[in-house]
């Protein structure tokens, strides 16, 4: 695939969404941008995305399971488990 976009200004190449700041980042940022969770048109998680989301009240949890097969990259990422 090629992608070209065509600018006035310089190609920052800041390819993290906490510090890009820049449309033309965040335009090619896109297509390596998937969401955890899908949701339908009212804004409600959906189970069609890449993992499902089941939330008991009772118990105060939330169970996230990533579907089989789902891969991702985890950089600059602070990870605690309990």
């Amino acid at each position: 695939m090629s992608y070209a976009i065509e600018t006035d200004t310089p190609f920052k190449g800041i390819f993290d969404s906490q510090l890009s700041v820049d449309q033309v980042d965040s335009d090619v940022m896109q297509f390596g941008n998937e969401a955890l969770f899908d949701t339908d048109n009212q804004y409600k998680i959906t189970n069609k995305g890449p993992a499902t989301f089941k939330l008991d009240k009772k118990a105060k949890t939330v169970t996230i399971t990533v579907k089989k097969g789902v891969k991702w990259l985890l950089r600059n990422w602070n990870i605690h488990m309990k």
